[in-house]
Parts: structure tokens; C-alpha cells; sequence
């Protein structure tokens, strides 16, 4: 994931099982996620925490402002 300077963003990735090996396929894999990556250029991390906030509550007064295909 691609961020901008001075974003001081901290990623933990955690190793839950392994699966069977598919020949032909290319490793590694993410199979599922929850909140995979932020959108680009939100920020940083507490814009990000507070994008997930206003997300969260439909009646937040910048919830119109969003254009949700881009999160």
C-alpha cells in the first residue's frame, strides 16, 4: 500500500493458518479482510479514524460530503 509522507501508518499482519497450495497460483494471497487498506490520500491515521467515525453514523454532518465509491 502506497501512503503519503509522513502518514505514519503501522500495519500488523496476522498469520491465522495455512491453506493447500494451488499450482498456477501466485503467493502470497489475502483471502479476506475487514477494512483491507484506507482509501488513498486520506490523511493519515487519525483522518482515517475519523473517516471511519463519520462512516459509522449516517446523520454526521460530513457524511454528505463523501463520495463513497472512492472508500
Amino acid at each position: 500500500m502506497a501512503s503519503g509522507f509522513g502518514d505514519t501508518w503501522q500495519h500488523t499482519v496476522a498469520f491465522e493458518k495455512t491453506e493447500p497450495v494451488f499450482e498456477g497460483a501466485s503467493y502470497p494471497i489475502c483471502i479476506t479482510g475487514k477494512r483491507n487498506c484506507p482509501p488513498e490520500d486520506c490523511g493519515g491515521v487519525w483522518d482515517y479514524e475519523e473517516l471511519l467515525a463519520i462512516l459509522a453514523n449516517h446523520t454526521h454532518p460530513r457524511t454528505d460530503r463523501l463520495d463513497r465509491r472512492k472508500v
